[in-house]
């Protein structure tokens, strides 16, 4: 363990960095948690949950993990796997038949694909299959998608399987497996858990996650009775020489404003939770699968879980600032090379990060973790994310 000194340089250094994002209004607030060796070495909350009312972020504020959810849908993915439910070579429409027979754009017009999507493509984000997009394939998505936002919008909600089954009509970016793209590949594995577990995602979650590690407050929806602990969703916004923090009330992904159970449960975007109950979930990730007295994933099912799942031809293909120096798998992550990433860091670490902003990274050599919790629609600052691993690193 560092000494006092230090500790107070470490607190002082994430201090000043976070102050003045909140300052420059770049940030309402934030949370940091850092563990090591089964310890929580630091934790500290800044700035407001909701600007408007001052209410200050607390340990138990709930905020909207989106991308973040992707990991826990990986463990669920892991789960089934540990239990012979699902193998990663088998083609997606033995569970979701309406993925039988795909196209692919080739020159903007749908073509057969070349093979089958395998469920190992949807882990790695080879499927093809892509977010709502500015390009020829997220054209598709983006016009599938504002119809079914609308609908929800007008109270007409649709299931995830159903939702899937949409997906799967519109075509492919690429034929799967040929290169990695970031899109719906984690909402059609949680439709896919839901067949082979006969549950709805949220209950899956529950009885195979949440509930074994004490996450209370983490799921799909915020319950009347904890509301007032939902941090405000905030936008930034430019006019002309001014810039200010505003409420989003939007939402895309066919999400809700999740203050009631939604029929589509997220597997890649719609958990809410908590710091409290999210250092659960990376204790047990940074314990090789156990937390406490409960075993959620042995130890083969880890070592699958966070390794890296891309070919070098695929890995040429990743185009996020964060991932330099990083493979991916699982939806998640994975160091190479840190000395590509940037800064601290070593050979096995993982993690992943969220459209709000939330980030977090689990290192089992070390036994470290660091999770940073912020509440801004489109928030991506590598630089801000590097600083913030440097000075937590420094505990160890």
């Amino acid at each position: 363990m560092m000494d006092t000194q230090r500790f107070k340089q470490v607190e002082q250094s994430i201090s000043e960095l976070l102050d003045h994002e909140i300052l420059k209004d770049e940030l309402a607030g934030a949370a940091v948690c850092i563990t090591y060796k089964k310890e929580e070495v630091f934790r500290k909350n800044y700035g407001y949950a909701d600007l408007e009312s001052k209410r200050v972020i607390e340990n138990n504020t709930i905020f909207r993990l989106y991308s973040m959810t992707k990991p826990i849908t990986a463990v669920a993915s892991m789960i089934l796997l540990e239990r012979g439910k699902i193998d990663l070579h088998t083609p997606i429409s033995e569970y979701l038949k309406a993925f039988k027979n795909m196209k692919v754009l080739n020159n903007g017009k749908p073509v057969d694909a070349n093979r089958e999507i395998l469920v190992r493509d949807l882990l790695s984000m080879t499927s093809g299959l892509v977010y709502p997009d500015p390009d020829p394939a997220g054209f598709y998505m983006q016009k599938l998608f504002d119809h079914l936002q609308n609908e929800i919008n007008h109270g007409n909600q649709i299931p995830t399987k159903e939702l899937c089954d949409l997906i799967a009509e519109q075509p492919l970016a690429f034929h799967p497996g040929d290169r990695w793209r970031y899109g719906l590949s984690s909402d059609v594995m949680g439709a896919i858990i839901e067949v082979v577990s006969g549950k709805s995602l949220g209950e899956f979650y529950q009885s195979e996650i949440f509930d074994p590690l004490a996450m209370v407050d983490t799921g799909f929806y915020v319950p009347k009775e904890k509301q007032n602990r939902l941090a405000q969703l905030y936008r930034y916004i430019e006019k002309e020489d001014k810039h200010s923090l505003e409420p989003e009330e939007n939402r895309h992904l066919c999400l809700t404003k999740c203050l009631e159970p939604p029929l589509f449960e997220s597997g890649g975007a719609g958990l809410l939770s908590t710091m409290d109950d999210y250092i659960k979930f990376t204790n047990m990730l940074v314990n090789g699968g156990r937390y406490q007295d409960k075993q959620i994933l042995g130890k083969k099912a880890m070592e699958v879980l966070t390794c890296n799942q891309l070919t070098e031809k695929q890995r040429a293909t990743v185009y996020f600032e964060t991932l330099e120096g990083y493979g991916y798998g699982n939806f998640m992550r994975v160091n190479l090379d840190p000395s590509h990433s940037g800064g601290s860091g070593c050979v096995g670490e993982f993690g992943w990060d969220g459209w709000t902003g939330p980030y977090f990274t689990v290192n089992p050599t070390d036994e470290f973790t660091f999770i940073f919790m912020v509440q801004r629609c489109e928030y991506s600052n590598p630089a801000l994310i590097r600083k913030l691993r440097n000075i937590a690193y420094s505990f160890l």
